[in-house]
């Protein structure tokens, strides 16, 4: 009996390290990563790149040294466990995951460039080696960490902090002199301690998103309060900063949220506050910048068409009266109705989905095949020519153009991860220098991307892994408020994705969430919540 009691007391030891390093890891990347630079933006990406690294190996060595250690009981382990055992074990997220690096080894070993693809050097640094570490820390955390509700409370804080920099940006403060050695040209165009706008946004969206979720399902006042305050400043940055991929982000957020949110008058009464908050900031900021003309950036977005709608004031009056009918209608029956709504108003959220893909899909068709349709501004967005979004057009079919001549081996593996740049050098320096005075490194679209550098079989595993990890953490999860939050970040990362770029700037925050979603999912989490 006793012999027993020390076996369960050992391993409940080992337990409480290994969830110790992974928590570490996760709070570093979620409170220190999205703020640490090194000289300003003349290196913010290779700063947040081998800061990122640093840590993977600092958290695979002390995993190692604990191994060394405690060597007896780990190989005494590897022995109770067949291959066959360890197969059953692995989740669907796990096993896509491999996957995909087997792929992108595949990938690199076949590429006429094995160590531009190997380092990424020639691109973004997202070359096989740091999928590996993606790989490595992915196990570790998803697999050892347990619930904690700080830990997203901790990325708000370091989330709000990057917000209010570059909030103050837009106001031209530079307050910590980020721009000072910069070229008049360049300031605009990067913000914050992320860097590019377009990679800025991109992070906002993960905390407009993780608190807008939290806000929309906490009971406890004071905590719903710092949730709202998240959202608010959230808002304003994403929209001060003044790219259109951040659209796409709130589409994704405002369009999909209903389908959690609208099982409850609660969950429809915050949403239409969220909605309601969102319109009022819209308007704030027009004014702002009629107001400090002088001292603002301004916003040259499709956020204008938004501040500028005519009927703007009358919807934000009309949606802040249902706000307070649902309201009172809440507690003047509270002891007569049921909160629950049933499937109905999800259902009808679903149609109103539907229609809107169709309509927009229709307004893409008329726009591209009949020249003289509509004269609005707006439908330039639907208007796709090699000038389309900041020359991504070009970039796009020229992509379709190289991946067409590819023979079978390398629309399958591609041509080595991270390679972009080499292509495009390789088959359309000279056009592209005399047309855009640029040269093209990254495609400009996660997907796109990775169709042309690791295959058809790479961008597979990639979608099956964002995929099943959704699906892993809203079953296994059961629909707990902290993983959906989770949930809703990485599928409006994902929406955004069509028109960004993948960078170990914002990556290793997404891949860190899946990894938290993931180990929240497991039993510990309903054990955390009984606690």
């Amino acid at each position: 009996m006793s012999r027993m009691a020390n076996k369960k007391q050992i391993q409940k030891q080992k337990t409480g390290f290994l969830n110790v390093i992974a928590a570490i890891y996760a709070y570093i990347i979620f409170l220190i990563f999205p703020l640490f630079y090194t000289n300003y933006y003349f290196n913010i990406l290779a700063s947040k790149y081998y800061f990122y690294c640093v840590i993977v190996w600092l958290l695979i060595g002390t995993l190692l040294l604990y191994g060394i250690i405690n060597y007896q009981q780990i190989i005494a382990a590897i022995q109770r466990k067949s291959f066959p055992e360890w197969l059953r074990s692995l989740r669907k997220p796990d096993l896509f995951l491999i996957l995909l690096l087997i792929t992108m080894l595949i990938s690199t070993l076949q590429s006429d460039y094995i160590l531009e693809s190997l380092w990424g050097n020639t691109g973004r640094h997202t070359g096989l080696y740091l999928w590996l570490l993606y790989g490595a820390s992915y196990f570790i955390v998803s697999r050892n960490l347990k619930f904690d509700k700080n830990l997203l409370n901790a990325f708000l804080i370091s989330g709000v902090l990057v917000s209010l920099f570059g909030i103050t940006d837009y106001f031209q403060m530079d307050l910590l002199y980020f721009k000072r050695q910069m070229q008049d040209a360049q300031k605009a165009i990067y913000t914050s301690t992320i860097g590019n706008i377009n990679t800025y946004t991109a992070y906002i969206a993960l905390v407009v998103s993780l608190a807008f979720l939290l806000f929309a399902t906490e009971e406890n006042t004071k905590k719903k309060i710092y949730y709202y305050i998240a959202v608010v400043i959230g808002f304003f940055a994403i929209i001060m900063g003044n790219s259109d991929n951040a659209y796409l982000s709130l589409l994704a957020l405002f369009g999909f949220t209903p389908l959690y949110l609208f099982k409850n008058w609660t969950g429809v009464k915050r949403y239409l506050i969220l909605v309601n908050t969102f319109l009022i900031t819209a308007k704030m900021i027009h004014y702002i910048n009629i107001i400090f003309e002088d001292k603002v950036i301004g916003v040259q977005s499709i956020f204008n068409y938004i501040a500028d709608f005519k009927y703007l004031t009358l919807i934000i009056i009309g949606i802040f009266l249902i706000i307070l009918l649902l309201h009172f209608y809440q507690k003047a029956f509270k002891d007569k109705i049921q909160d629950s709504i049933g499937i109905w108003l999800r259902g009808f959220w679903i149609l109103v989905i539907v229609l809107s893909a169709a309509g927009i899909c229709y307004c893409i068709y008329k726009a591209n095949t009949d020249p003289a349709w509509g004269t609005s501004t707006l439908l330039e967005y639907f208007r796709f020519s090699d000038s389309w979004g900041t020359n991504r057009g070009y970039i796009w079919r020229k992509i379709m153009e190289l991946f067409n001549g590819f023979s079978i081996p390398r629309k399958i593996f591609g041509y080595g991860p991270d390679t972009f740049k080499i292509l495009m050098v390789n088959n359309f320096y000279p056009e592209m220098t005399s047309l855009y005075q640029v040269t093209f490194d990254s495609a400009h679209n996660e997907y796109l991307q990775f169709l042309i550098t690791i295959g058809l079989s790479g961008l597979l595993f990639y979608l099956l892994f964002i995929g099943s990890s959704l699906v892993y953490m809203i079953k296994r999860s059961k629909g707990a408020p902290h993983v959906m939050a989770i949930v809703f970040a990485v599928i409006v990362y994902s929406f955004q994705a069509v028109v960004n770029i993948n960078l170990p700037i914002t990556m290793p925050v997404v891949m860190t969430l899946i990894m938290v979603g993931i180990a929240f999912s497991r039993n510990e989490y309903s054990k955390a919540k009984e606690d």
